[in-house]
């Protein structure tokens, strides 16, 4: 049994991966958790984008969100989900989430939680907005 399939099998697990990846509880591919890392690590032309703010604040806080983003992230890293960026992915100034979580959600959970005015608040360039817009012409 892998990892994934014992979070699935516990209680708690399963409603952190639903909760962080929704109901399939699967990740994206690397390649495509990487390619959303760097463009909020370096996509505003070679620089950070502007909505990635504030670093790593969930160990600054304490908090009910604070705890659960820290649970999903040693779920992560459990479950070895890692990209050569994640030191550089804090916070979306637009969505309020983690980005070291967010880069592996796939979109059509991302769809389902995001609002159109947090959206609207995301560079031209960002991930979510491109890829949005590629489901809904899809």
């Amino acid at each position: 049994m892998n990892l994934l399939e014992e979070f699935r099998n516990d209680v708690e697990g399963l409603e952190l991966l639903r909760d962080w990846l929704g109901e399939g509880t699967s990740p994206v591919s690397e390649i495509k958790a990487l390619h959303r890392a760097c463009v909020c690590a370096s996509g505003n032309q070679g620089k950070p984008c502007p909505l990635n703010l504030e670093p790593n604040w969930w160990d600054r806080v304490k908090s009910m969100i604070a705890n659960t983003i820290k649970m999903e992230l040693e779920m992560k890293q459990h479950l070895k989900l890692e990209t050569c960026l994640d030191e550089s992915l804090s916070m979306c100034g637009a969505c309020g989430c983690c980005l070291r979580l967010k880069i592996w959600t796939p979109i059509e959970h991302i769809k389902a939680h995001l609002s159109p005015e947090n959206l609207a608040k995301t560079p031209e360039f960002c991930w979510m907005r491109k890829e949005l817009n590629e489901l809904q012409h899809a």
